[in-house]
């Protein structure tokens, strides 16, 4: 059932971020020997865009441009047989909000040395828009809720809450384990239901609707985690994952990584990282990364040598698939000799494994990625802060030609302006053709407490077409304001605090 609309609809969407206040309020208030931690960020965001349609037209209204081009109406069109052609359009300006409130609290002193329960949680309510805004439909959305018991080198978490490894995030409901038996020695485990990826939700509820495509609407999730220190300036960790289908039919992933760092070469440092997917017995990313201090830490130099192949469950189409892989190698120099600037320059260069397609109309596809880019920063005082960047990318599936800007102004705690502007070009590729996409925006921030803040801003982005005066207006105009509210005292501050009374 939809809301009223109008300004009723826009009370009508604040009904569960109230509903969301009122529950941190109660979660905040402690008891008797209790202590509450938390944050409450309230945000409200907008869109202004225009939505593309795909339409059909008919061949006898199709024209040739002095390029060779099909047109119509100015705009590019497809033919593939038959008596219509395919083209995209642009629909009038639609416009969407949201309003949202994230709230994160930690409480402690719940009668058991050690014991802790955290939570994060975010309300939405969505307003009278013109088109839907992606989770706005989503009241309640829990990302952790979990207790933690904290002891002798023992931690144990029970409920909702994620991993964040080499293996990506990961989000279960369950238990996790966690033991420091030495100085130099750490062992996890974990195990419970999974969550999909990306969502904070169970796989029966974010895969509703596709049923065809997998043989269980649930899953489970296991795993494992080791880092040890085998010499001083070393560490190394593995981690094995395996995620099995409810009715056991099939899994829907299992695989392992390991990273690495050491220091032990000075004044060479050395970090790597790589993980291995045992469904299609194939090394999957990988990267080994050597730095060097040079004339006093004023220049530092970073190789890298990077390897990269796509991951996609088992489940999902393209787990049928063999994503090609890449090799990468990369040298970046990084220089401060001069206080308050630091000038970076890197360069790469890529290559694609073979790709076992046939012929295209259009020829053979490219391999090789180039890549040259550097930037600037600079601090001239506590009060400015300007950095930039450019990047160029030739040729692999697209050119690219890219720069950023940003400029912060803060000459009080209370106040902060940030500008900012990029742009770019791309061509051999499908998004935006012969254009240059320009964007600008401005954010402000201010301090109406030492706990809570007040921020917003307005971005807009436009692309410029070339030899294409009728093609599709993908404009937007985005903004958004925001409330931090911080509340409660840190659980080593307030002990101090007791004791000097």
């Amino acid at each position: 059932m939809n809301g009223p609309r109008g300004s009723a609809g826009i009370l009508w969407a604040l009904r569960p971020l109230v509903a969301g206040l009122a529950l941190t309020a109660i979660l905040s208030t402690p008891l008797a020997g209790q202590g509450v931690r938390g944050t409450v960020q309230l945000l409200g965001r907008t869109i202004e865009m225009r939505p593309l349609l795909q339409d059909t037209v008919s061949l006898d209204l199709v024209e040739e441009d002095e390029n060779g081009r099909l047109t119509y109406d100015g705009k590019p069109v497809y033919c593939v047989g038959g008596a219509t052609c395919d083209y995209w359009r642009s629909l009038p300006t639609q416009t969407a909000a949201v309003l949202s409130a994230d709230v994160s609290v930690t409480a402690w002193g719940l009668g058991v040395q050690g014991l802790s329960a955290t939570t994060v949680f975010r309300v939405r309510g969505d307003t009278d828009s013109d088109f839907v805004w992606p989770q706005s439909q989503r009241t309640f959305d829990a990302m952790l809720g979990y207790l933690q018991y904290v002891r002798s080198g023992l931690r144990i978490r029970a409920g909702r809450q994620r991993t964040l490894s080499g293996l990506g995030f990961s989000g279960f409901d369950g238990l996790d384990a966690m033991w420091e038996p030495l100085d130099w020695l750490r062992v996890e485990g974990y195990a419970g239901r999974s969550l999909a990826r990306g969502l904070n939700e169970p796989r029966h509820e974010a895969l509703k609707g596709l049923e065809n495509f997998h043989t269980d609407q649930d899953a489970y999730l296991f795993g494992g985690y080791a880092e040890f220190e085998p010499s001083p300036g070393s560490t190394v960790s593995v981690r094995y994952q395996r995620e099995i289908w409810r009715n056991r039919s099939a899994l829907v992933s299992e695989r392992a990584s390991v990273d690495f760092r050491t220091s032990a070469l000075r004044p060479v440092s050395l970090l790597g990282a790589a993980d291995w997917d045992f469904a299609f017995g194939k090394l999957g990313k990988a990267h080994l990364t050597g730095q060097v201090p040079w004339r006093d830490a004023n220049l530092l130099f970073e190789a890298t040598a990077r390897r990269y192949r796509p991951y996609f469950e088992l489940w999902t189409i393209w787990g049928y698939f063999s994503p090609v892989a890449y090799n990468e190698g990369e040298f970046r120099a990084t220089w401060s000799g001069i206080p308050d600037i630091q000038i970076y320059a890197l360069g790469s260069y890529l290559k694609y494994e073979d790709s076992k397609t046939s012929s295209l109309p259009w020829g053979e596809l490219d391999e090789d990625i180039t890549r040259l880019g550097g930037g600037l920063s600079w601090t001239p005082s506590q009060t400015f802060f300007m950095e930039g960047e450019y990047l160029f990318q030739c040729c692999a599936g697209a050119y690219l030609s890219s720069g950023e800007a940003r400029l912060r102004w803060q000459p009080h705690w209370r106040f902060g302006l940030t500008t900012f502007g990029t742009a770019f070009q791309q061509f051999q590729e499908f998004r935006i053709g012969e254009g240059v996409g320009i964007g600008a925006g401005l954010t402000l921030d201010l301090g109406i407490t030492r706990r809570s803040a007040l921020s917003g801003g307005i971005s807009t982005n436009q692309l410029m077409y070339k030899n294409q005066p009728a093609a599709e207006d993908w404009d937007q105009l985005r903004g958004w304001i925001g409330l931090r509210i911080d509340f409660g005292d840190d659980p080593g501050m307030a002990a101090v605090r007791r004791r000097t009374r």
